[in-house]
């Protein structure tokens, strides 16, 4: 693994070689949630309209799955 870290001018500079993002789990994972981390602090979307969108979601699968459960 060639994957390097430094701290420089009080921030981590992480150096990832595709390659080692591609052959480990857990460096895909963190590149994952960074990704979804900057969209989110991008995003205007309210806290409550994210929770009504939610619920929505959850009860539409629900309601397309619920014959496969029961």
């Amino acid at each position: 693994m060639k994957t390097k870290i430094k701290i420089d001018n009080g921030a981590y500079k992480l150096t990832i070689p595709i390659s080692d993002a591609y052959e480990n789990i857990n460096i895909r994972n963190f590149i994952d949630y960074i990704k979804a981390e900057q969209i989110l602090n991008k995003s205007q979307a309210s806290d409550d309209f994210i929770q009504k969108l939610s619920d929505e979601v959850k009860e539409t699968w629900r309601l397309t799955n619920k014959d496969k459960f029961i």
